[in-house]
């Protein structure tokens, strides 16, 4: 069964910018909510993690999402992580303003 590990609403400014960041030993799942998304608009997902302690945090998922979405709640791949999971979602693209997007991350 899933248990909510972070949640919250993020209104994008163009930059990459940080959804939630955790550091314990679980398999993580992010999702997000991308209904409010129109056509001309990009997004883009990414999960990092480290490998070691005091590592470097690189990109384990990319994803990136164009136009209005027929089915817009959208899931990550399991990330399983035991020292940092950072999420992070980036609207490149917008119409007429940066838009909110909804979204969660759950342990599995």
């Amino acid at each position: 069964m899933p248990i909510l590990e972070a949640s919250g609403t993020l209104t994008a400014d163009g930059t990459e910018q940080t959804l939630t960041t955790l550091t314990t030993n679980k398999t993580f799942l992010l999702s997000v909510d991308t209904g409010n998304m129109v056509n001309g608009e990009t997004i883009e997902v990414s999960i990092y993690t480290k490998c070691l302690t005091g590592g470097i945090s690189r990109l384990a998922y990319f994803v990136s999402y164009s136009h209005v979405q027929g089915t817009p709640q959208k899931f990550s791949v399991p990330v399983p992580s035991d020292i940092e999971f950072k999420a992070t979602l980036t609207q490149t693209a917008y119409v007429t303003a940066y838009k909110t997007f909804p979204w969660k991350v759950l342990s599995l």
